[in-house]
């Protein structure tokens, strides 16, 4: 169970994962993986059509804007955080504060763009290309596998780094 939160544009990917979704579920592989969309904005409309166009009214839920419980359910229901996986169509230097968050509540997470904070040798991102490529379903349900026989405590892991490399007090130190 994939997970996306925004206010929806086009930086953030997700028609990158609704693709490989398409491409993933075309092709019979196992296992079902489904991907939950929570907020409003510019692209909801968009991503809203490409999940009708590609059949995947079962497999994508665009859920809205999701606030306070609700929100805090949907992500503890989670198994993979989505952030942003198009930030090389803004060709900016960035720190996704989606990327924080995902990694604060302990869930992993893909991201698409070079962040200081999240280099590749950890194990807990999965870091795709920066093209406008459909991800690859299996390769990322085979990295949170390796993931979980790897460190069963990820969550605890990414917790632990998070406070200690993400709070503001180490964020401001220099």
């Amino acid at each position: 169970r994939l997970v996306g939160v925004a206010n929806l544009s086009f930086w953030h990917g997700y028609d990158r994962l609704i693709a490989g979704l398409a491409a993933h579920t075309r092709s019979g592989a196992s296992p079902k993986v489904t991907f939950d969309i929570a907020g409003g904005g510019t692209e909801f409309r968009k991503l809203h059509s490409m999940v009708v166009a590609s059949g995947l009214k079962d497999t994508v839920k665009l859920l809205g804007p999701v606030h306070g419980a609700e929100l805090d359910r949907l992500m503890a229901s989670a198994h993979i955080g989505i952030s942003s996986i198009g930030m090389h169509r803004l060709n900016v230097d960035t720190s996704n504060i989606k990327s924080r968050e995902f990694c604060a509540r302990g869930l992993p997470f893909c991201i698409a763009y070079p962040d200081r904070d999240f280099p590749e040798e950890l194990p807990f991102v999965h870091h795709l290309p920066a093209t406008d490529d459909p991800v690859d379903i299996s390769a990322l349900v085979a990295w949170y596998r390796r993931l979980r026989r790897k460190d069963a405590r990820y969550p605890k892991t990414l917790r632990a780094y998070a406070e200690a490399h993400l709070t503001w007090r180490t964020k401001i130190a220099p």
